[in-house]
C-alpha cells in the first residue's frame, strides 16, 4: 500500500481515539471528581494494594481482580494526585478502547476500512460512555485484553506462529486478573475455540500442530485463574443477591439503556445479520461462531438467576456490544472499488446499485451511532455528577475528604451513605459504615453493615422481624417517633408513623379540663422487657407535669402484627382523666384511601400497601387542623381512672424480606460499640443531620456548607 494511503488509514484509525481524547477531557476536566462512586473503589483497592488494607473491612486484597488498581496504585506513587490520576486514566483507556477492536476485524474481514468502521462505532456506541460514567474503567480495560487475545487467538489456530501463542497467552493471562465478568465472557471465547478444534478432530481424525498449541493459552488463563483466586482467598462475593435480581432485570428498559437510539441500533442490527450471512458463504465460519457465541451469550446469561446467580446483569449484555459491532463490520467483505464507474467512450455513468445500497446502510450506521454516541459524554457529566452535586457539592466534597484523612485517627471507623462515603473509604482511605443500598450489594458483610448503618443514621432504637421494621428515635429526639415500616422483600418501606409528643391525655383537675402530652418531657426509662428469639418488648416512660405515660411496643418473630401500647395515669390523686387522643400519621408524601370499618377493625391503604388498625373505642379520618396532615385520630375512654390504648397494626399483603431471617433488636448505643464508631458524616441538604445536633452522645467536628461531622464523645 501507499505511503499515502497508510497515513490517511492511520489519521482515520486515530481520529475517533482523539476525538473521544478531546471530548472526555472537555467534559469532565472543570470537575476533580470523575462520575459517581465506583471510581472510588478502585482508589481503596490500589491503596490496598499499597498497604493500607483498613478500608477493606475483611475483604482481601486481593479479591477484585487486581491489574487495573496495580495500574493505579504505580501512577498514584508516582505522582501523588489520585484524583488526577483516577480521572486521567479512565479518560485514556476509553479513549483507546477503539484501537483494540481494529485488529481483530481487520483480520476477518481481510479489509483495513472495515477495521476503521468498527473502531468508530466502538469509540462513540452510548455503553462505553455509560461504562465511563458508572466508573466501569476495569471493564474498559478488560474488553481490550479481550478482543486483542482474540485476535491473537484466531491467529494461533491459522498460522500458529510463536509470536502470537506468545501474546494470546498474556493478553488471556491479563483479562483474567483486570476482571471477572469479562473473564466469564472469554471463558465463553475459550469454549467456542475448543468446540472448532473437537470439529476438526472430527472431520479429519487427527489433531494438528496449531490445533495442540492453541491450547496453551487456554490453560495460562485457567492456570492464572486458579493462581489468582488462591491469592484472593475465601470467595467472598454474593452470587444471589434479591434485591439486586428484583431491582436490576435484564428487560427493553435495560436494552434501551444500553443500545439508546432504536434507529442506530436498527442499522446496526441489521447490518450484524448481514455481516453473518456474509461470513458464513466467505466461509468465515470459525470467525462466524465465535462472534455469534460472544454475541448471544450475554444475553442469555442475563437468565442466570434462575440457577442462583445474579452478578450485575443489567449491565451484563454492553459486553455483547463489540461483538456485535465486529459483526456490522464484516459487509465490508462484499465491498469492491467499482461501485460507480464511466465509460469514456460512450460518456455512460454506470452505478453497481447492489454496492452503493450496502454503501448506503455502513454509512447511515456510522453516521447514526457517531450522532448518539458523540453526545454521550455531555449527558453523562449532566446525568452521574449532578444526581449527587445537589446533595455534596463539589469542592465542599473536597474539603470534607480532605479534612477526614488529616484530623482522624487511621483506625477511625465513620458511618456515611454510599455516595459519599466510597469516597471517603478510597481517598481518606478510612473505614466506613455504609448506607449501601441493598440492591448493589455484592460483598459478604455488607448487607450486615447496611443494616448497622442504617440504624444509626435513622433511629436509636430498631426493632425488625421478616415482616415489619419499627425505628424508635427515643430518647435522643425531642418528638421521639416510632417509624413503621413493612418488607416488601427486597428492603424495609415506611408506611405510618406515631410522634409521642402528639398524644393527648384530657384530665379534670381543680374543676378545670386540661390537655397534656409527652412533648420534651423528663423521660424515666427506656428499656427492654423481652428481647429473645421469640419476642421483643420494648417500654419508653415519660413523665409530664400531671401524667406518667409508658409507650410498649411489642413484636414478635415471623409474625405481620405490631402492638403499640400506651398507658397513662394520673401523678396526683385529684386528677381525673377523661379521655385519651392518639394520632396515627400518614406520611406526607403519602395517601390513605379505601378506609373501611368492620367488625371492629379499621381497614385501609397507604400507597397500596393494606393495614388492618384495631384497639380504638372512637376514631375520626382527616387531615389535622394544626399540621394539616392526613392522620388517623384514635380516641380511647379510662378504666379506673387510668388508660391503656392498645393499638394493633396488622399488614397482611407484607412480604418476608429477603435478608432478614429472624427477630432482632438493637441500640444505636450498641451497634456505635460493636463497630467502633468514631464519626458520622452527613449532607445538610437532608433531614438526619437534624436528629443529632441534641444529641448527647454527638459534638460537631467539622462543617461546612454542605456536609456536617460529628464525633462520638468518648
Amino acid at each position: 500500500m501507499k505511503v499515502k494511503d497508510t497515513l490517511i488509514h492511520f489519521i482515520l484509525l486515530l481520529a475517533p481515539c482523539m476525538i473521544n481524547g478531546a471530548v472526555y477531557a472537555a467534559t469532565f476536566a472543570s470537575n476533580p471528581f470523575p462520575p459517581i462512586d465506583d471510581p472510588a473503589i478502585w482508589l481503596k483497592n490500589a491503596y490496598a494494594l499499597l498497604g493500607n488494607t483498613y478500608p477493606l473491612w475483611d475483604q482481601t486484597v486481593l479479591q477484585y481482580p487486581p491489574f487495573f488498581n496495580l495500574i493505579l496504585a504505580a501512577l498514584i506513587l508516582l505522582t501523588n494526585s489520585p484524583l488526577l490520576v483516577l480521572k486521567s486514566l479512565g479518560i485514556v483507556l476509553i479513549s483507546l478502547l477503539p484501537l483494540s477492536i481494529y485488529p481483530l476485524v481487520k483480520y476477518i474481514t481481510g479489509k483495513r476500512f472495515a477495521g476503521i468502521f468498527a473502531a468508530w462505532l466502538l469509540a462513540f456506541h452510548p455503553i462505553f460512555a455509560e461504562m465511563y460514567g458508572w466508573g466501569g474503567y476495569p471493564n474498559i480495560l478488560a474488553i481490550a485484553f479481550l478482543l486483542l487475545a482474540l485476535y491473537f487467538m484466531l491467529r494461533s489456530l491459522n498460522h500458529c506462529k510463536r509470536t502470537d501463542i506468545v501474546l494470546t497467552s498474556v493478553l488471556s493471562t491479563l483479562v483474567v486478573v483486570t476482571h471477572h465478568l469479562t473473564t466469564i465472557v472469554y471463558a465463553v471465547g475459550c469454549l467456542t475455540f475448543l468446540i472448532i478444534i473437537v470439529y476438526d478432530y472430527m472431520a479429519k481424525g487427527s489433531l494438528g500442530m496449531k490445533s495442540y498449541i492453541c491450547m496453551l493459552p487456554m490453560a495460562a488463563s485457567f492456570i492464572s485463574f486458579l493462581i489468582w483466586r488462591v491469592l484472593a482467598g475465601p470467595f467472598q462475593y454474593v452470587t444471589y443477591n434479591y434485591a439486586s435480581l428484583a431491582v436490576r432485570p435484564f428487560d427493553l428498559e435495560a436494552f434501551w439503556w444500553i443500545f439508546k437510539d432504536p434507529t442506530a441500533t436498527v442499522l446496526l442490527f441489521v447490518l450484524a445479520a448481514l455481516g453473518s450471512i456474509t461470513l458464513y458463504f466467505t466461509g468465515k465460519r470459525r470467525e462466524l461462531l465465535l462472534l455469534l457465541a460472544l454475541t448471544v451469550f450475554p444475553f442469555i446469561f442475563t437468565q442466570a438467576y434462575l440457577i442462583g446467580l445474579a452478578l450485575d446483569f443489567k449491565r451484563f449484555p454492553s459486553f455483547a456490544v463489540p461483538f456485535i459491532i465486529a459483526l456490522a463490520s464484516s459487509p465490508f467483505t462484499l465491498l469492491s472499488k467499482d461501485l460507480f464507474s464511466f465509460d469514456k467512450k460512450g460518456a455512460a455513468f454506470s452505478t453497481n446499485i447492489g454496492g452503493a445500497l450496502l454503501a448506503s446502510v455502513l454509512l447511515a450506521t456510522l453516521i447514526f451511532n457517531v450522532g448518539v454516541g458523540v453526545n454521550m459524554p455531555y449527558k453523562i457529566n449532566e446525568y452521574y455528577h449532578y444526581i449527587h452535586d445537589w446533595a455534596y457539592g463539589i469542592e465542599e466534597k473536597l474539603e470534607l475528604l480532605n479534612w477526614l484523612r488529616d484530623n482522624t485517627g487511621k483506625k477511625a471507623v465513620v458511618v456515611a451513605d454510599s455516595s459519599i462515603g466510597r469516597w471517603i473509604e478510597g481517598y481518606s482511605q478510612r473505614r466506613v459504615l455504609l448506607e449501601l443500598p441493598p440492591y448493589q450489594i455484592f460483598i459478604v458483610g455488607e448487607l450486615e453493615r447496611y443494616f448497622a448503618s442504617n440504624t444509626i443514621m435513622h433511629a436509636n432504637i430498631v426493632m425488625v422481624n421478616q415482616y415489619i421494621r419499627v425505628w424508635d428515635d427515643a430518647p435522643y429526639y425531642s418528638m421521639r417517633t416510632p417509624w413503621i415500616a413493612i418488607s416488601h422483600g427486597l428492603d424495609y418501606k415506611n408506611v405510618l408513623y406515631l410522634v409521642d409528643g402528639t398524644v393527648e391525655t384530657t384530665f379534670m383537675y381543680a374543676g378545670s379540663n386540661w390537655t397534656e402530652s409527652p412533648y420534651k418531657s423528663e423521660i424515666l426509662g427506656v428499656r427492654y422487657l423481652a428481647r429473645d428469639d421469640s419476642i421483643v418488648k420494648i417500654s419508653v416512660t415519660y413523665l409530664s407535669k400531671s401524667l406518667n405515660i409508658t409507650r410498649t411496643m411489642v413484636l414478635e418473630n415471623e409474625s405481620k402484627s405490631l402492638e403499640i401500647t400506651y398507658i397513662m395515669k394520673p401523678i396526683l390523686k385529684e386528677a381525673e382523666i377523661l379521655e385519651a387522643r392518639i394520632p396515627v400519621w400518614i406520611p406526607y408524601e403519602s395517601t390513605l384511601k379505601r378506609p373501611l370499618y368492620y367488625a371492629g377493625k379499621l381497614y385501609f391503604t397507604v400507597d397500596d400497601v393494606s393495614v388492618e388498625l384495631k384497639g380504638f373505642h372512637e376514631f375520626t379520618i382527616g387531615r389535622d387542623e394544626k399540621w394539616s396532615q392526613q392522620r388517623i385520630l384514635c380516641i380511647f375512654r379510662p378504666q379506673n381512672n387510668t388508660i391503656e390504648a392498645k393499638l394493633t397494626f396488622t399488614f397482611p399483603n407484607s412480604k418476608r424480606s429477603w435478608w432478614n431471617t429472624r427477630l432482632l433488636s438493637a441500640t444505636s448505643d450498641e451497634i456505635i460499640q460493636h463497630y467502633n464508631v468514631s464519626h458520622i458524616v452527613l449532607s445538610k441538604s437532608k433531614d438526619d443531620f437534624l436528629r443529632f445536633l441534641s444529641d448527647p452522645r454527638m459534638e460537631i467536628a467539622y462543617e461546612n456548607a454542605k456536609f456536617i461531622v460529628y464525633a462520638l464523645r468518648r
